[in-house]
């Protein structure tokens, strides 16, 4: 991931969006961040994105929306134990 920060002390990704997006959306599926603080993480590019990050199900990108599916799906064919392992470690 490449990032520049800026004037605001905020950092400006250059690459890496689809990581940190994924990563994003699996830190929310597993309640490591709530979707009120959503707005940490924002694309000043995209804002259409922007908006589907705080509700990934309802989203209107399908990337998103689907993405997240893919999350939830995943930990859906798992116990317990491995999700808080997971989170644990990650």
């Amino acid at each position: 991931v490449y990032q520049h920060e800026n004037d605001n002390n905020e950092y400006e990704v250059i690459d890496g969006q689809q990581r940190l997006t994924t990563l994003f959306l699996l830190f929310l599926h597993l309640g490591v961040i709530s979707p009120s603080n959503s707005n940490s993480l924002t694309f000043t590019a995209r804002e259409r994105y922007n908006q589907s990050l705080k509700n990934p199900m309802e989203s209107n990108v399908e990337e998103i929306k689907s993405g997240y599916k893919v999350i939830d799906n995943y930990f859906q064919s798992k116990d317990l134990n491995y999700t808080e392992s997971f989170k644990k470690k990650l």
